[in-house]
């Protein structure tokens, strides 16, 4: 519903994770924008049972302009 911006790179890892209730388990997201920009851009990262959305997070990616 909401994809990268041409031109953007996301690495998840690890990109699947099973989990038992209670547990957690360290993720890294790295968001790489194009050469050249500037701003600021919001990318959703969403956890997935099968088709089912079980939470997620909003991070912010922000270059130059003082932001």
């Amino acid at each position: 519903a909401h994809p990268i911006p041409p031109g953007w790179s996301v690495a998840i890892t690890p990109d699947t994770v099973d989990l038992d209730a209670g547990q957690s388990q360290p993720v890294e997201v790295s968001v790489t924008p194009p050469d050249g920009w500037e701003g600021r851009q919001a990318i959703n990262v969403n956890a997935l049972m099968g088709k089912d959305l079980r939470g997620g997070v909003t991070l912010y990616v922000t270059r130059g302009g003082g932001n």
